[in-house]
């Protein structure tokens, strides 16, 4: 029993913490990628809504341009002057992370809703929302990662060049991922897409569950343990 009421006022310490972190770093996140990108997607998946199969090419290529965007959403400029802040960087990225989701989520949400009004066939979305939120968690964990060796804006296109990458080797696959509906490879891609996802969501977890210390300050105490010339 001890330990239960232990446990509780820990975990509503933890989501006062969230709450009151969440208009700091909702100020703080880098917008203009996903601002550029949001009515950037909505107009290209509306452009070709008329026709199915250009609506799926760019349904896809939204896919991937939220999933870049998203990452940006990631870095912290003052990650190494905040290193000493009681919040750990564990919660604020988890933070950022799912404020970066929620944007990604609400687009996708609408572009359904968009394609799905304007289509002459009904595109399978349950498939393409496997697709987008693979490309976007992989997007994600590797940004994550990456912020812990990279400063600001090069763990995002680090984040992103991975993603990419990933996707470019996996087009020499017998069955392709990029399978189109009715296709008999279908399944088969989407099974593949489903085990990306398994191995996604345990590296986004163990990215943003682990916080080594920023290169940045690393640098600063190797410096200064330095004998000064005289």
């Amino acid at each position: 029993m001890p330990l239960t009421r232990d446990i509780a006022p820990a975990a509503g310490g933890r989501l006062a913490t969230a709450s009151a972190l969440i208009r700091p770093l909702a100020h703080a996140v880098d917008w203009v990628p996903l601002a550029v990108t949001i009515p950037l997607s909505l107009g290209m998946a509306g452009f070709g809504a008329s026709q199915p199969d250009v609506a799926l090419t760019c349904v896809r290529f939204s896919a991937v341009l939220l999933a870049a965007a998203a990452a940006f959403a990631l870095i912290d400029p003052m990650d190494a002057s905040t290193a000493a802040l009681p919040v750990p960087r564990s919660h604020r990225q988890w933070l950022r992370t799912l404020l970066a989701l929620a944007a990604v989520a609400g687009t996708w949400a609408a572009i359904v809703v968009l394609v799905g009004a304007a289509c002459p066939a009904t595109l399978p979305w349950g498939g393409l929302t496997l697709e987008a939120a693979v490309l976007t968690v992989t997007t994600l964990a590797a940004t994550a990662r990456a912020t812990h060796h990279v400063p600001d804006k090069p763990a995002a296109l680090t984040g992103i060049a991975t993603t990419l990458l990933l996707t470019a080797a996996a087009l020499p696959l017998p069955t392709t991922m990029w399978a189109a509906p009715g296709d008999p490879a279908w399944s088969d891609s989407h099974r593949q897409w489903g085990a990306a996802l398994l191995l996604a969501l345990p590296a986004l977890l163990r990215a943003n569950a682990h916080s080594p210390a920023s290169p940045v300050p690393i640098l600063s105490r190797v410096l200064a343990r330095r004998p000064r010339e005289t």
